[in-house]
């Protein structure tokens, strides 16, 4: 189970807002890094629930407009469809999270070509 700010994320288990607000920075700061990388062939957007921790990126491939959506939440129960779920309470700090979110980036990404 992820820590953040001395708080310990256990899944479907509302969290503080700071805890919220922490992990929206850790996301931006992600989405910020992934602008940089991939700015040539894909286009790159956040959108955040202002009621929980969720974060949803969306990934487009600016040739063929094919669009790759990842929520990153800790709790289940979403209605809408993504094609990638992170689930925070998963790994143990947010760098592991962020580490193996970039090390699957590629079959992310394989699937908009």
């Amino acid at each position: 189970m992820v820590w953040i700010r001395g708080y310990k994320l256990q899944k479907n288990v509302p969290v503080p807002y700071y805890v919220n607000e922490q992990i929206r920075v850790y996301v931006d700061s992600l989405v910020d890094q992934l602008k940089q990388e991939l700015a040539v062939k894909y286009s790159i957007s956040l959108d955040k629930s202002w009621q929980s921790e969720a974060c949803y990126l969306l990934i487009r491939n600016n040739k063929t407009e094919r669009v790759c959506k990842v929520s990153f939440r800790n709790h289940e129960g979403n209605l809408q469809k993504y094609d990638y779920e992170v689930y925070l309470s998963d790994y143990r700090t947010w760098n592991e999270c962020e580490k193996h979110f970039l090390n699957m980036l590629h079959s992310f990404l394989e699937p908009l070509e």
